[in-house]
């Protein structure tokens, strides 16, 4: 027991040590490093998969606030209205203030919802026991599928199906397990290609199509200007903290808005930062207290919603199998090739959500102490040449694609698959290729639930009512 305890204590360690320096490196971001840590992660346990991916994506948030305040740069995309308000506090001598009572705010909006979710998840898992079938999932997975197509990454939607449909084609080759048969008999011979059989492996489709895109698309991003960093640090961190309670108001606002769009798929903390954002200015201006050189009020409403957001997004992964992140997405691929399942009854019988909660409010605290430290050696991460940065980083995939072959005895054949995707990836550098992932990692669970219903409603299997899933 206490053995098991140390050895989870230390993965949340770790998630937060990549998720803080992660949120501190605009391009780099959540997929990215979790597809760096990827090939280390794929023995853990269900419940530390789960546990790694919340502490880096939750401290990821923090740093990611503190760079978007002190230097304009979002680090995360939740972080856009620290740029907004956050900066414009720094710029007149307040960036301790703006940086403590923001961490404050995801500390208390990270706790509010673990409280909100711990009420709300008896009565979920009742809902899904109860109506949760094939016909559920499949709306679900359709849906969730055309709002992503219709508003990711804010591309026209042509774009997003034309991306969709990539990831789609190359997610199926390979044996279809409900079909019993293979997905391009005609365009791929199986018997030469015996090691197609499986389909093309997710980490070399990531880094060709995700990752080697985007370096590419910020390989001349300009320098964030660092000569305000200066003269403006103090060591009142927690000074401040009695500052915070003339913003408590904004900070529940937050939270209640941050739970519910963390519900909303791949928007989650983004949308929940925004909206929340918004609501507090026009709030504020309604009352005349709205603050033009920078509103704390607004910031610390926006941090609160988006660290509030990053638990309930985690919902529809943990109850019923369904990722609605792109991130999100490769941590069900990883727990499938795992041989394990996740969903209510699992969640449930292990207690997983509860130790869950127990540790992303530990994960919230160290956080809330760390963010100042982090802020204040800003400069030493940004001395680093950002195209030396994305050189190693790829260098580094690269290594790891070849270690993950060899893990499995096809090395020369995770080379080849980045080699024939590379040019494909630099076809599309222009966009966001994340909806693409998205598309490859559930193409497998769309299809089988399409032809699951079609089993259920075709007339040439009378009896495959029997095929549905309860």
């Amino acid at each position: 027991m206490l053995e098991t305890i140390s050895v989870d204590l230390v993965i949340m360690l770790c998630g937060i040590l990549f998720g803080l320096i992660a949120g501190m490196l605009p391009g780099v971001g959540n997929v990215v490093t979790l597809m760096l840590c990827y090939p280390f992660i794929t023995d853990f346990s269900l419940f530390q998969i789960v546990l790694f991916y919340v502490c880096l994506a939750g401290a990821a948030q923090y740093t990611g606030s503190v760079v978007a305040t002190t230097l304009a740069v979002p680090g995360e995309t939740s972080s856009l209205p620290a740029v907004t308000e956050g900066h414009r506090m720094f710029l007149a001598g307040k960036g301790n203030y703006a940086i403590s009572n923001s961490a404050i705010g995801s500390f208390v909006g990270a706790g509010l919802a673990s409280f909100i979710m711990m009420i709300v998840l008896p009565f979920s898992v009742w809902v899904i026991a109860k109506f949760y079938n094939t016909h559920v999932q499949a709306v679900i997975l359709i849906a969730v599928s055309i709002f992503l197509i219709i508003t990711y990454g804010g591309q026209k939607w042509y774009h997003n199906l034309f991306l969709f449909a990539i990831g789609w084609f190359l997610s199926s080759i390979g044996f279809n397990k409900e079909m019993f048969t293979y997905n391009w008999p005609d365009l791929i011979n199986y018997e030469k290609y015996y090691y197609l059989h499986f389909g093309l492996p997710l980490y070399p489709v990531v880094v060709s199509l995700f990752v080697f895109p985007i370096f590419l698309k910020s390989w001349n991003s300009p320098r964030p200007d660092m000569t305000a960093l200066s003269n403006l640090w103090d060591n009142k961190f927690f000074m401040h903290v009695k500052e915070y309670w003339n913003n408590i108001g904004a900070s529940l606002r937050g939270t209640v808005i941050g739970s519910l769009c963390g519900l909303v798929p791949h928007m989650t903390s983004t949308l929940a930062s925004n909206v929340a954002y918004v609501k507090e200015v026009a709030l504020g201006k309604k009352k005349g207290t709205y603050n033009e050189n920078g509103d704390i009020k607004s910031l610390v409403s926006a941090e609160t919603a988006n660290n509030a957001a990053g638990l309930t997004q985690l919902t529809p992964l943990l109850l019923i199998g369904i990722p609605i992140t792109t991130s999100e997405a490769i941590v069900l691929n990883i727990i499938e090739n795992n041989m394990e399942v996740i969903n209510w009854e699992t969640t449930v019988a292990t207690g997983m959500f509860g130790k869950l909660v127990i540790f992303f409010f530990v994960m919230n605290a160290i956080c809330l102490c760390a963010a100042w430290p982090f802020a204040k050696h800003l400069h030493v991460m940004f001395k680093i040449n950002q195209k030396l940065l994305y050189s190693i980083t790829f260098v580094i995939l690269m290594a790891l694609v070849f270690y993950m072959g060899t893990i499995v005895q096809q090395q020369h054949y995770y080379l080849m698959v980045v080699g024939a995707l590379l040019p494909l990836g630099y076809f599309l550098r222009r966009w966001d290729t994340l909806i693409l992932i998205f598309a490859f990692v559930l193409q497998t669970q769309i299809q089988g639930a399409v032809i699951r219903l079609w089993h259920i409603y075709s007339d040439y299997f009378p009896h495959s009512h029997q095929l549905l899933l309860q």
